[in-house]
């Protein structure tokens, strides 16, 4: 298990809904994108980098991305 600290890069893929949906309003997977009807050609679909203990996100999430294990 890898020890992510603040300030390390990691690239991530993911989905996102809203709970209790299905319904996919953004993803960083080209297939999921085109299933979802949300695909934009001039998208990049590619993991996305992520600088934990940036703030980008909300803390409980950040705190999630530093706990995570490396390819779960």
């Amino acid at each position: 298990m890898a020890n992510l600290k603040k300030g390390d890069i990691v690239r991530m893929n993911y989905n996102a809904s809203i709970i209790g949906s299905d319904v996919v309003f953004d993803t960083t997977y080209e297939d999921k994108a085109k299933e979802a009807g949300i695909f934009n050609e001039k998208y990049s679909y590619a993991p996305m980098p992520y600088i934990v203990g940036s703030g980008r996100f909300f803390k409980a999430l950040d705190d999630a991305i530093a706990a995570a294990e490396v390819g779960v």
